[in-house]
């Protein structure tokens, strides 16, 4: 792999304009042919990571921090700039699908329209490929599901409809939201070895989940979230065979695999705390294990280790060494 990220975010934050931190000094690179897996609970910031790459953020949210595709700001471009980007460059396959589809214009048109239209390939040369595509998705029937409405069809049926429009445009990076959520197992498989191929194109991909375990069988790196803060980066291999991170454990704890069938699953204890009321020091303390007095009044630095990983945990060496 090249060593030159193709994209790098340096402590971005993002807050809502009604005053919610959604991300706090986010950092992370992804590197060319790169498959990056976002992992952490529901309220974690990973669906405002995504959208905050491409800018489609709510009006009047404020972005800090740097994000750079490739020598180019994305939080300095206009608004003509980043449509030139949005699609082509860099494409996002949405976690709800059918209001980010026209309700009022069949599948294969809203495929196939951006590129017909700027004329870069013809309309039968453009359904041909938008076949291909769906075909190698494992979609039945692919010529009756081009034919249809986004109404007419079944969630995970969409699902793959909306990732046929992304793939579409060859773009150098996806980033694919929860893209497995309505996905049967057998369309789980299928998604993963196409994702497999594009990375061996040399695209990279953003692979957003609350699945750690799924994450981890194609991932490259794992990045943690937790409440808006990046609890642990690195890859995969480090995190899952030794975590650094005690929230990092317990995702991995709480999922069934078959290496815990015996000792039983370790669901954590406690919910996410609400971003407008966040707990003074580590926003981990209440559900954490190994919890301290320092945890409850410091905000843990950004600790690096061995490898190249990092861990917000102010005993990230010690949880790495348990």
């Amino acid at each position: 792999m090249n060593s030159a990220p193709l994209l790098d975010v340096k402590d971005l934050t993002v807050v809502y304009p009604d005053g919610t931190r959604a991300l706090d000094k986010v950092s992370f690179s992804l590197l060319p042919g790169e498959i990056l897996g976002v992992i952490g609970e529901s309220g974690s910031g990973k669906s405002t990571l995504g959208l905050s790459i491409l800018k489609i953020l709510p009006e009047k949210s404020e972005m800090r921090g740097t994000v750079t595709y490739g020598e180019r700001s994305i939080l300095k471009m206009k608004e003509n700039e980043l449509r030139d980007i949005r699609g082509k460059e860099i494409g996002m396959v949405f976690q709800d699908t059918l209001s980010a589809f026209d309700p009022l214009v069949r599948i294969g048109r809203q495929i196939v329209e951006r590129s017909v239209g700027d004329s870069s390939i013809g309309y039968r040369e453009a359904s041909a490929k938008a076949l291909g595509i769906m075909q190698s998705l494992g979609v039945t029937y692919p010529e009756s599901r081009l034919r249809s409405f986004p109404h007419e069809l079944s969630g995970g049926l969409r699902q793959r409809s909306f990732i046929t429009m992304t793939m579409f445009q060859d773009p150098k990076i996806i980033i694919m939201d929860e893209p497995t959520t309505a996905l049967d197992v057998i369309a789980q498989i299928q998604l993963v070895d196409l994702i497999k191929t594009l990375r061996g194109k040399g695209m990279s991909i953003i692979f957003i989940t609350h699945d750690i375990v799924l994450a981890s069988t194609f991932c490259d790196k794992l990045l943690i979230l937790y409440s808006g803060r990046v609890m642990e980066f690195g890859r995969t291999s480090q995190l899952i065979d030794a975590p650094a991170n005690p929230y990092t454990e317990g995702l991995i704890s709480a999922t069934p695999t078959l290496s815990n069938l015996d000792s039983g699953l370790r669901p954590m204890k406690g919910v996410l705390p609400s971003h407008k009321s966040m707990p003074a020091g580590c926003r981990f303390w209440p559900r954490c294990l190994y919890v301290q007095e320092i945890c409850r009044s410091e905000e843990p630095p950004m600790t690096t280790l061995p490898g190249d990983r990092v861990s917000a945990c102010h005993f990230a060496q010690k949880v790495l060494n348990r």
